[in-house]
């Protein structure tokens, strides 16, 4: 790969892929939709939350593909996509457990979902991974994209790939402390 970095943050795809078909793809529909309460996510919410994550960034990375991305003034200040994507990789690295609200652009788009969510966020995922194979061709620590929500927010093409990749752990561990809850239906 022309981006050595890139071989880690597909592997780490990869394994949230795997774990979360290992844990979640054989619960019920109302295992997979249960929450403690209406403020909480349930796992297949957490799963979707990353669907559409991922969905945001499709656009952007189709447009770097095409060559018809363009840089914007908040891409040229030197400096400022590093304040910026340390800011992100902050709130989603999944060492980090305080709670934040999500922008509504990322926000699950039901609040029930059939066990199928399981197989479509592993089919959003290899979409996602393919994207990011096909982008090895530019150089990730000079391409700056803006923030899905925000067009103010920049950061290097490598520190969106860490930010997806750290994302997905997270709400993947958020996942199994629902899981792990006592009150979590066992059948």
């Amino acid at each position: 790969m022309e981006n050595q970095y890139l071989e880690h943050v597909i592997v780490m795809l990869q394994q949230t892929i795997t774990r979360v078909n290992d844990s979640f793809a054989l619960l019920s529909e109302y295992q997979l939709n249960w929450k403690p309460d209406a403020d909480s996510w349930s796992i297949a919410e957490c799963l979707d939350h990353l669907i559409v994550t991922n969905e945001q960034y499709f656009k952007v990375f189709e447009d770097l593909k095409n060559d018809n991305y363009h840089p914007s003034f908040w891409m040229k200040l030197p400096f400022y996509s590093n304040i910026c994507a340390n800011l992100i990789l902050k709130s989603v690295d999944p060492d980090n457990k305080v709670k934040i609200k999500t922008f509504s652009v990322f926000t699950p788009r039901y609040s029930n979902y059939a066990q199928q969510i399981v197989g479509d966020f592993e089919d959003s995922q290899n979409k996602l991974i393919e994207n990011l194979k096909e982008l090895d061709r530019l150089d990730h620590q000079k391409v700056k994209i803006a923030s899905p929500v925000n067009a103010k927010m920049v950061y290097t093409l490598k520190d969106a790939c860490n930010i997806l990749w750290k994302h997905a752990v997270r709400h993947f561990n958020q996942a199994k402390r629902l899981e792990a809850l006592e009150g979590f239906p066992k059948s």
